[in-house]
């Protein structure tokens, strides 16, 4: 394998791996795992592809399927994570978002992921994970409706949070 090629592709995919991973399993040294797991595949299937954007789409699938595997283990299935929501290194503009949008059941979270972290299109998502363009759409909405209630009731809890701080 070329050191420059690895290089390239580390710096290329690196990032989305990793996100993509946090956002699927919330944990960051499983997330650590799989973006090590997806080079290995990468470099050890000798898959071809047609464009750069082919390349990028098989990265995703991967490993949201790698994250699929890792979340369907017995261990996974019979533990409980220990790492705190904090250490998730999205974007610390919108760490309220962030940490609600964890919160969301995956097929949620990842639709919602793709669409405003990394400016996916609805047929962009739907071609990735292999699911209609309506169902994305309806993920889309049913996220944006659990982010909102969630966000109000955050809202509200700080509000009444701060009531009774200034009586």
């Amino acid at each position: 394998m070329d050191n420059q090629l690895f290089d390239e592709k580390y710096s290329l995919y690196s990032d989305l791996i990793f996100k993509l991973s946090m956002t699927y399993l919330g944990n960051k040294s499983d997330a650590q795992d799989i973006t090590q797991d997806v080079f290995v595949k990468l470099f050890t299937t000798h898959q071809t592809f047609d464009t750069p954007q082919h390349e990028r789409y098989w990265i995703i699938r991967v490993t949201i399927n790698a994250c699929k595997n890792h979340l369907s283990t017995f261990w996974n299935k019979n533990t409980v994570g220990i790492e705190a929501i904090q250490d998730i290194p999205i974007d610390d503009v919108h760490s309220d978002i962030t940490e609600l949008l964890y919160n969301l059941p995956p097929k949620y979270r990842i639709v919602l992921y793709l669409y405003y972290y990394e400016n996916y299109s609805i047929e962009e998502i739907s071609n990735t994970l292999k699911i209609g363009k309506s169902a994305v759409k309806m993920r889309l909405k049913r996220g944006r409706e659990k982010l909102k209630l969630d966000l109000e009731e955050e809202m509200d809890y700080v509000q009444k949070g701060l009531y009774s701080y200034n009586r």
